[in-house]
């Protein structure tokens, strides 16, 4: 291991040192390394500037960067084989930033030099290097990775591009670019084949970028760049080609009649759309009417039903209390029986029975008893006859008769009979009833099994 001579130290100045001289490293490991810068200067003002650390080709810095608040802004580049800091050091105080390298499987052994260079506001004791020792394993059958980065067609770096390397036995491994637009797919514990290997990157709004490179057994591929084209939009490809299409041929009458064609099918798919919007009107309009049908038909049958309760009950002058309505008879026609019920009166008809001897029909005399063994008595000198004058008033007493009938009565009238005397008895028979009536409570029915039609 050599190391850089060291210049004498500035009197006014800062003083840089690297802890250790010597970093060892075994292939594929990892190892770190201290930066010391010591602000030596009189002056008042921190000693502001850059602190840059560079790495041989087969090492690399790792993410894990420790710094104290006098370096700051620390970042990676070229693939993480550079770091740079930023240096803000008050008077009498000391920047530090430690960094984590390693090398890659299949390394081979080598000693490799790194250096250190600062560049601050005041005189410094010069650049540094150490010296990086490598202990490399065998040589591994494969290609051990591929680096590189993804730029637009500008050169600005593309982040967040999906990559994916693929060898000739179609192993794929795939990666995604950093904010720098760097890629690194590392496959040291399991190689990619010998001989070709395919690197593809896409991103959305870009065309997809390939290449092929040939890596070597124990060997990385490096720097595998990739520039991606913007990807041409839809609508201008359509207009190119619509643009593309007169100056290839003539206008022919074929355009015309596909034009009509498409008109008509435009036609017919609006004729198709009424057609269903006239089915739908006619199946809501057939909906509603078969409800509408539905209702009124419900409706009528509850009117029906309220009439039929309201009918009027049929008066009953001198009858018993009213009987139950018979539901089976509710609705059946009604039939007026004009004339008295027809019954079997052991009385006979009274109509043809004579009661006494009419006007001035008794032959019994005032003062003259009854002899049933004599002969008849002679004509009375006085007789109760009938009136001559059929306008004049009938007698106030008459004996022998029934009482004169009104001429100006009303003969069809149903209510109540003219009671009627027994011949024997000479007392009145309970008047019969007449019309439409009921019978009375405790009585005997003596109506015939079909009289209640007549009801």
């Amino acid at each position: 291991m050599a190391i850089a001579a060291t210049p004498a130290l500035a009197a006014d100045g800062v003083d840089v040192n690297v802890s250790p001289n010597t970093v060892a490293v075994n292939a594929g490991g990892t190892a770190s390394v201290r930066i010391d810068i010591d602000n030596k200067s009189a002056a008042v003002a921190p000693v502001t500037g850059t602190v840059t650390i560079t790495l041989p080709s087969s090492v690399s810095f790792s993410d894990a960067i420790q710094n104290n608040a006098y370096l700051t802004g620390c970042a990676l580049s070229n693939q993480g084989k550079t770091a740079k800091c930023s240096l803000a050091i008050p008077k009498s105080q000391k920047g530090q930033v430690q960094l984590q390298l390693g090398a890659q499987q299949g390394t081979p052994t080598s000693s490799l030099s790194a250096s250190v260079e600062v560049a601050a506001s005041v005189p410094d004791n010069g650049d540094k290097s150490f010296t990086v020792n490598v202990t490399g394993s065998a040589t591994p059958a494969g290609v051990l990775g591929v680096t590189g980065t993804v730029t637009d067609a500008a050169g600005a770096a593309v982040a967040g591009a999906d990559v994916t390397a693929t060898d000739s036995a179609n192993k794929v491994r795939a990666t995604t670019t950093n904010d720098q637009g760097v890629y690194v797919i590392d496959v040291q514990t399991d190689p990619f084949k010998a001989g070709p290997i395919v690197i593809q990157a896409k991103k959305t709004g870009f065309a997809i970028g390939k290449l092929t490179r040939t890596g070597a057994a124990g060997q990385p591929i490096t720097n595998a760049d990739l520039k991606l084209a913007l990807s041409a939009s839809p609508s201008a490809s359509a207009s190119a080609s619509a643009s593309a299409a007169p100056s290839s041929a003539p206008p022919t009458s074929a355009p015309a009649a596909t034009d009509d064609t498409s008109a008509k099918t435009g036609k017919g798919d609006g004729g198709g759309g009424v057609l269903m919007w006239l089915i739908i009107a006619f199946g809501v309009l057939l909906i509603g009417g078969g409800g509408a049908a539905i209702f009124f038909l419900l409706r009528k049958g509850k009117d029906d039903d309220d009439t039929g309760s309201g009918k009027p009950t049929p008066t009953v002058y001198g009858g018993g209390a009213p009987g139950g309505r018979l539901p089976v008879a509710d609705d059946s026609p009604t039939m007026m029986h004009q004339g008295p019920l027809v019954t079997d009166d052991p009385y006979g008809d009274p109509r043809t029975q004579p009661y006494g001897g009419g006007y001035g029909g008794r032959t019994d005399q005032y003062g003259a008893p009854a002899d049933p063994y004599a002969a008849p008595p002679a004509p009375p000198t006085q007789q109760y006859s009938r009136p001559t004058d059929p306008y004049a008033a009938p007698p106030t007493q008459q004996y022998g008769g029934r009482p004169a009938a009104d001429p100006y009565a009303d003969q069809t009238r149903q209510y109540g009979a003219p009671q009627q005397q027994d011949e024997r008895t000479q007392q009145y028979r309970p008047q019969q009833p007449q019309g439409h009536q009921q019978q009375a409570p405790g009585q005997p029915d003596n109506r015939k099994p079909l009289d209640w039609l007549d009801d």
